[in-house]
């Protein structure tokens, strides 16, 4: 009998020390998480550099929650909005002025979304036509990343051709590690070593 109450002292205690490990875990989840929002919507005031991101990511990344494709609250599949990133192909935009900084991140107008095997792009400028990109994107072997191949690619101007949209060879083939993914965000790095920040779109 003293035996049996030993072993279910010592599971109790196992217990215990692994719901105090968890809970201590979600709560380094949350603080980073709270500080990377922070820091890149924070852009009209002071852009953030790539170093205090990663820095952040970083945190999120020992957290273990990687990307998935078969989840759902870790799920890669939806509606992104992009909150940051330092890929010139699309920061250019910014610079030029053709995507506007709304006060909650300086590219929140560019989106992406994927499904089951796809992808699509999409920056929306501010005086009216896009840049949209679409193609096949699939999950790969290694844990968290899915690799991407661009097929299509339109550029719509709004004072050109009355804004109809121009076809050209798209260009974009490699991968993106989802090294954090929740219910409310997603952290990337990609194969141009390049970071993307992006929140989830509901509805």
């Amino acid at each position: 009998m003293e035996k049996m109450v030993g072993v279910l002292n010592l599971f109790l205690c196992v217990c215990l020390v692994g719901n105090a490990v968890g809970f201590a875990l979600s709560t380094k989840s949350n603080e980073a998480k709270i500080a990377l929002l922070d820091l890149v919507g924070n852009n009209r005031t002071r852009p953030p550099q790539r170093k205090e991101v990663e820095a952040l990511v970083e945190q999120l990344r020992t957290l273990r929650k990687p990307g998935s494709w078969i989840g759902t609250v870790n799920s890669v599949k939806g509606k992104w909005k992009v909150l940051w990133t330092s890929e010139d192909e699309v920061n250019i935009f910014v610079k030029l002025g053709l995507v506007k900084d709304r006060g909650e991140g300086a590219i929140q107008e560019v989106t992406q979304i994927i499904g089951d095997g796809t992808i699509a792009n999409n920056i929306p400028f501010s005086g009216g036509g896009y840049l949209g990109v679409t193609g096949t994107c699939e999950k790969s072997s290694r844990v968290g990343r899915s690799e991407f191949a661009f097929t299509d690619a339109k550029l719509s101007l709004a004072w050109l051709r009355q804004g109809e949209p121009f076809d050209f060879p798209p260009l974009g083939i490699g991968w993106f590690d989802t090294i954090y993914c929740d219910s409310e965000i997603r952290c990337d790095f990609n194969s141009r070593n390049d970071i993307l920040i992006l929140k989830r779109v509901r509805g």
